[in-house]
């Protein structure tokens, strides 16, 4: 789920998983309703048959609203929630820093395919009910990027990951070359003019009744928790004042790029040019239904 402490979360399991770690990238060019790319099984059959080592996937095109990958079957599946209206600003402020935009939060806010986006991302519609029902029948965990630590601590204890998973992480600087939190936008709920601010409110109440389901599944994980949660949390705060993640994480990145190189490379596929998705064999690209000849 985009602006969720995905970015961290990553870095933090490539620094434990080093080469078994991949952000997937869709392929074969399945969309959603509104036309964003997403993963197929096809998909991630090819990135298992390239590299069979991969023990991570990670990345928002993961989607489960037509249920769990069939290619996975042992699979665990988790995502990360944030605050609506943090998430909402945020989204915005990340539009533009990452596209030199001056898009204005007027046009943002009278824009309807941001409104309720996480429950979207869930149903791939505007259902609140459905997108509950991911949460409970696909799911397996969930975190909460305002709790990330606690959630960092469920996970590991949750996926049975062994003492030497190191859950340190230093805050990573995306795009703005500053330190990426709520602190910095330029345009936070507290400053915005009441109108802005209902209108804000009114576009996510969806998204804002998700939040609130979901905290219900987190609490019990909580619960759930062996051990001293509290102690375990102060701990980690203070193993990861002063960590760095190591600069070969930057090269990482590129094996994604590699990757998929790779994938696209392979002689029992073409490249169509409309749309730069690998395709299998066919007489027509399924996207734009040109000839392949």
């Amino acid at each position: 789920m985009v602006r969720t402490a995905g970015l961290n979360l990553t870095y933090i399991i490539r620094n434990n998983l080093p080469g078994r770690t991949v952000i997937c990238y869709p392929l074969s060019g399945k969309t959603d309703s509104q036309g964003r790319a997403i993963m197929s099984e096809s998909d991630l059959i090819d990135y298992l048959r390239v590299n069979n080592n991969i023990k991570w996937f990670t990345g928002h095109q993961l989607r489960l609203f037509e249920g769990r990958y069939s290619s996975l079957p042992n699979a665990k599946y988790m995502t990360f929630f944030r605050n609506p209206i943090d998430r909402y600003l945020s989204h915005f402020q990340q539009w533009n820093l990452k596209h030199e935009s001056s898009e204005s939060i007027e046009r943002r806010i009278n824009d309807k395919k941001e409104n309720n986006y996480m429950v979207r991302f869930l149903a791939d519609t505007e259902d609140l009910e459905k997108a509950k029902s991911v949460i409970d029948q696909n799911l397996d965990f969930i975190g909460f990027a305002e709790k990330f630590d606690i959630s960092l601590l469920l996970m590991k204890q949750y996926l049975n990951l062994d003492d030497k998973f190191d859950l340190r992480y230093a805050m990573i600087k995306h795009m703005t070359g500053k330190t990426p939190g709520r602190n910095y936008l330029d345009n936070k709920f507290s400053y915005l003019p009441q109108d802005y601010k209902e209108k804000i409110i009114q576009n996510n109440t969806l998204d804002i009744e998700l939040y609130e389901y979901a905290k219900i599944r987190f609490n019990k994980q909580i619960a759930n928790y062996k051990g001293s949660l509290k102690s375990d949390f102060i701990k980690l705060k203070k193993n990861s004042k002063n960590f760095k993640f190591h600069r070969y994480q930057v090269y990482l990145w590129r094996l994604d790029f590699l990757l998929r190189y790779k994938i696209r490379l392979e002689p029992s596929f073409l490249q169509c040019s409309c749309s730069r998705i690998r395709l299998k064999h066919s007489n027509k690209c399924k996207v734009c239904e040109a000839d392949f000849g």
